[in-house]
């Protein structure tokens, strides 16, 4: 719980440095707001909370939603047919999976079968900015990650280095 409601902060606070504005973090499961008891479901339940209180505590700029299923978290129209009124938001800019292989699986369905491009996997929570790429890398992705992580670095040294002998 503690980890996914980190991996939910960390990302949205990423989100809103590239976005410019209050991202809409969605902590996604097979369940949205109890529609099923399952312990996975009550995992990401209890991970979406501890990440809302992250926010309130830390006084950031982001929305959390969770638990939500994906369709919930992407379509208003889904939206407003299984959350209420009061809950209904804008399509989610950050997906947070319960688990490693939920998310491994969705992203390579997205590259195969979407066309989508990644970029990354961003490494978050180490001293300076850092990326790992996959075996596969296309050269478009390699560039791609190196100008965030690029993008990171002279963030980093604006606000950690500035005036320092580097």
């Amino acid at each position: 719980v503690q980890q996914l409601a980190s991996i939910a902060v960390e990302t949205g606070k990423l989100a809103r440095h590239f976005l410019g504005r209050t991202p809409h973090v969605a902590m996604l499961s097979h369940s949205t707001k109890g529609s099923a008891g399952t312990n996975s479901a009550k995992k990401m339940a209890a991970a979406s909370e501890l990440a809302r209180k992250m926010v309130r505590d830390g006084y950031l700029d982001m929305d959390i939603s969770g638990e939500i299923q994906a369709d919930v978290a992407l379509d208003p129209s889904a939206a407003e047919v299984k959350l209420p009124v009061s809950q209904i938001r804008e399509p989610a800019d950050v997906l947070v999976y319960p688990n490693l292989d939920a998310g491994h699986i969705a992203l390579k369905l997205l590259q195969h079968c979407g066309g989508a491009q990644n970029y990354g996997q961003l490494i978050m929570g180490l001293a300076r900015p850092t990326a790992q790429v996959p075996r596969t890398v296309s050269e478009e992705t390699l560039l791609g990650t190196a100008a965030i992580v690029g993008t990171e670095a002279i963030k980093f040294n604006d606000l950690f280095l500035e005036g320092q002998n580097k």
